[in-house]
């Protein structure tokens, strides 16, 4: 395994996370409140269960925002990383009727 196959192995994986992120913020955002928390420091209050219910609601309304940002960022990031995969001959690329 060559270097090159480590940091091409990286950028898959980090594209199958943020696909991940993407994904549970579009169908479950309120399995990122932990995440949210910790990113707002909350997370003491989340721990301890004592999170008020607006700083929830407003922690759900940032992860409403945050959906559409994401899922843009996936289907770049896709992209990118198809055109770099298929650039260095490591995606077969099929030209029809070529």
């Amino acid at each position: 395994m060559t270097p090159v196959d480590v940091v091409l192995g990286a950028l898959v994986v980090s594209d199958a996370l943020l696909a991940a992120l993407a994904f549970t913020l579009w169908g479950r955002p309120e399995r990122m409140l932990g995440l949210l928390c910790s990113m707002t420091g909350h997370a003491d209050a989340w721990h301890a269960g004592v999170l008020a219910a607006a700083d929830e609601e407003r922690l759900l309304g940032f992860a409403a925002r945050l959906r559409l940002p994401a899922l843009v960022a996936v289907f770049l990031w896709s992209g990118a990383l198809g055109a770099t995969l298929a650039g260095l001959g490591r995606l077969a690329v099929v030209i029809p009727g070529g």
